[in-house]
């Protein structure tokens, strides 16, 4: 059983990590996409142009996908202490 100290801790840790995620989302959506040099010309580089640009959308979708991911797990997880420090509220009325 943890102690409401580590309670706190643990709250104030997932809290922290929640902004991070938060700051580090908002970079992630704001940087513009990579794009490597195609040399070339005519059809085949055009093609190798969108080919870049799709498999870069796609790792910047994967990135923030991920990072919505973290970003519901802490949620939870504070909805959790949420729930703990209110069902100890409502017990001590």
């Amino acid at each position: 059983m943890k102690t409401t100290f580590e309670i706190l801790q643990e709250t104030i840790k997932t809290a922290r990590e929640l902004g991070h995620l938060d700051e580090e989302e908002k970079r992630l959506k704001n940087k513009p996409l990579s794009m490597p040099e195609i040399k070339g010309e005519g059809r085949v580089a055009e093609l190798l142009v969108r080919l870049a640009q799709i498999k870069s959308e796609r790792e910047r979708e994967n990135d923030i996908h991920r990072l919505e991911l973290r970003t519901y797990e802490c949620s939870e997880k504070l909805n959790a202490f949420l729930w703990l420090f209110e069902d100890d509220k409502v017990g001590k009325s």
